[in-house]
């Protein structure tokens, strides 16, 4: 009887865990991410816009957005619509942006590269709808962009 009860109580045990596991994978690692995707992405949404610039649209992402393998990748996003001069929106927008990920500007109104370069221009998944369709149904001429790729998972399912 002792050694039945004994495996009854390691098997729940067992059980517990697998549950806790679970709960930990689908719930909190994700929320640890959603924390330090939202500190991420308020360093660009936070900027005003310039004038003569319309915001069609905001995006912030975390998950496996570019390449493959066990990552997390965080992504924030502005689709702008602006009749200032490319010089002048991406000067704006350097002045004013105080985070430490690298700025990207994508201006859609550009000729890219063929091939590859087409199919996927700015390398991350995310982003291509809003480059092949979302930014010509709209008149949105420039993505500016923050991403840090290749972050530990943490085991998010996002991330795998």
């Amino acid at each position: 009887m002792k050694g039945l009860r004994l495996i009854v109580i390691i098997g729940g045990l067992v059980v517990v865990l697998i549950v806790l596991y679970a709960a930990a994978f689908m719930w909190l690692f994700s929320q640890f991410h959603n924390q330090t995707l939202s500190r991420f992405t308020s360093q660009l949404t936070r900027i005003p816009v310039p004038e003569k610039t319309l915001l069609i649209d905001t995006l912030s992402q975390v998950g496996q957005q570019s390449g493959n393998s066990d990552h997390c990748d965080y992504l924030g996003a502005l689709l702008l619509k602006t009749e200032l001069s490319k010089s002048d929106a991406e000067r704006y927008y350097r002045d004013n942006y105080k985070g430490a990920s690298q700025l990207h500007f994508y201006w859609t109104d550009e000729s890219h590269q063929p091939g590859i370069g087409a199919a996927n221009p700015t390398n991350i998944f995310t982003l291509n709808d809003w480059v092949n369709s979302k930014a010509k149904d709209t008149g949105a001429n420039l993505i500016l962009y923050i991403f840090e790729g290749s972050m530990t998972s943490a085991f998010d399912y996002r991330c795998s």
